[in-house]
């Protein structure tokens, strides 16, 4: 026995430290071995890559007021408000009903449903995932073992959410209804000139109202010399009032949809993306290396615990003792 272990045995528990050290070549076979198995699983397991997009939703409330609409960020309400969406049923069936997610990951089609309800849920669950950060801001992560199915994926939740928040946005309603009505105005203009110009063409009739008193000059001659022209005439006056009226109603809608359209761009979009989503180039997980370590790492912790108790129990190496005292007695000597 060297000075070294002379003095180990002279200390405070020295028959631990020496069971733990005969059974160090145990435990450290068992550790490499729950090493290997740990890093076999890890390896056989894909390659994952992650795309996420980080975002601040707009304050519903002050996007659908009126008449004045405002884009400010959004309050914690609108926050669960949409992170909720993003945890519906309505929101991951479109998404697995858009990228057939049952046959991408995988899932037997000729089981139960209730199984297949059941694995599918599963997989979104540890592929998909959204949460509220510290700063106020919405992160949505997607997993996937194509890179460019993953980026798809978020692409479509991102659009889904502004689509949701165009549900609240007046200024876009507004723009939409504006050019709903100056569509049909164009096509009951452009009927109206067509059977003017049929008329015109056929009678000869010229019905010229003065812009600023709005009197009515007509070619007399040519509407007494032929009666069915004469019989149009009423038509005709008619026809171009309210042609000029429905120009003018048509210049007033373009106008306001022009300036709503000013007034969106100014405000920008009513969705803050703070991180856009980008095509992933690296895999995100499995973390290999930090579950071989940390593996390793509570194996050693685990099984020294385990030979330290047993040896507290007197069910490992009972001569160790025997052994310690004999040569306490020889160090005294």
């Amino acid at each position: 026995m060297t000075g070294m272990w002379r003095i180990l045995h002279r200390l405070p528990y020295a028959s631990y430290v020496h069971a733990w050290l005969r059974s160090l070549p145990w435990i450290v076979g068992i550790t490499l071995g729950i090493s290997a198995a740990i890093a076999a699983w890890q390896y056989s397991r894909p390659d994952e890559y992650l795309c996420s997009v980080e975002f601040v939703p707009p304050h519903l409330d002050e996007l659908s007021a009126m008449p004045f609409p405002r884009v400010v960020p959004g309050r914690p309400t609108d926050l669960e408000r949409i992170l909720s969406y993003l945890s519906s049923a309505n929101f991951l069936q479109g998404l697995v009903d858009t990228f057939h997610l049952v046959e991408h990951y995988g899932i037997d089609s000729r089981a139960p449903i209730r199984t297949i309800l059941s694995q599918l849920d599963a997989k979104l669950k540890a592929n998909i995932t959204a949460r509220i950060t510290r700063n106020s801001t919405i992160v949505l992560q997607i997993y996937d073992e194509d890179p460019h199915f993953a980026f798809q994926m978020v692409e479509f939740a991102l659009r889904k959410v502004q689509e949701q928040v165009a549900f609240y946005d007046r200024h876009e309603r507004a723009y939409r209804e504006l050019a709903r009505q100056e569509e049909e105005l164009t096509q009951k203009i452009e009927k109206i000139r067509e059977r003017l110009s049929f008329i015109r063409s056929k009678y000869k009739i010229i019905a010229a109202p003065d812009l600023e008193t709005g009197n009515i000059q007509v070619p007399y001659q040519n509407l007494l010399r032929n009666p069915e022209a004469f019989s149009h005439f009423d038509e005709v006056v008619s026809l171009e009032f309210e042609l000029r009226r429905l120009t003018q109603l048509r210049v007033d809608i373009v106008k306001a949809r022009l300036e709503r359209s000013q007034l969106t761009q100014i405000g920008q979009e009513s969705i803050w993306v703070i991180e856009k989503p980008a095509r992933p180039i690296l895999p995100s997980r499995p973390k290999r290396l930090r579950w071989i370590v940390m593996g390793t790492t509570l194996s050693l912790v685990f099984l020294s615990a385990l030979v330290l108790y047993a040896h507290f129990l007197g069910l490992l190496h009972p001569s160790v003792s025997s052994e310690l005292e004999a040569e306490l007695v020889q160090v005294k000597t």
